[in-house]
């Protein structure tokens, strides 16, 4: 009976555990900012600090990229509000070209209706900033027609030429 109560003994026991490691020796510590020179490039021993410095810099990056976004929208909020008011922002196409470049050439009526395209609320955001840039053309045009007919005028009725 003693040979049972032995076995039962041994199946009951807990085992011991052994650590593989403990005949390794640890590396030494780092002191702290400790820094060495190899081969002219400057290496820092303490990788965590500088870990976290770079994410530290990382984040500070991602928070003014973001504070510049934020401001660019925001700013432009006007421009945004005339998508919102119902601009049309798909591409002309080669007919609606052709047709708003012809609609200037017929005289008076013409000029109204880039007036209408420059600044109406609806329509093609392209066909209303090409309108706006060539009517400013064309008063620049008139603006120098305007002051060589002057300077002309001027020259004819000074040079004495009767008729």
């Amino acid at each position: 009976m003693e040979d049972r109560f032995e076995n039962e003994q041994e199946q009951n026991a807990q085992p011991v555990y052994t650590d593989p490691n403990a005949d390794v020796k640890p590396e030494p510590e780092v002191q702290e900012g400790f820094q060495y020179n190899y081969g002219g490039f400057e290496q820092s021993q303490n990788t965590a600090q500088n870990d976290t410095q770079y994410n530290y810099n990382q984040t500070q990056k991602n928070q003014q990229y973001q504070n510049n976004y934020d401001y660019n929208t925001s700013s432009n909020g006007n421009y945004t509000q005339n998508y919102d008011q119902g601009m049309d922002t798909s591409p002309m196409s080669m007919g609606d070209w052709l047709l708003t470049i012809l609609v200037s050439m017929i005289p008076c009526a013409g000029i109204v209706l880039y007036f209408v395209w420059a600044f109406g609320k609806t329509g093609n955001i392209n066909r209303r900033n090409f309108c706006r840039a060539n009517l400013i053309i064309m008063a620049g045009v008139f603006v120098l027609y305007f002051i060589l007919a002057i300077v002309f005028g001027v020259a004819f009725f000074t040079s004495g030429v009767h008729m």
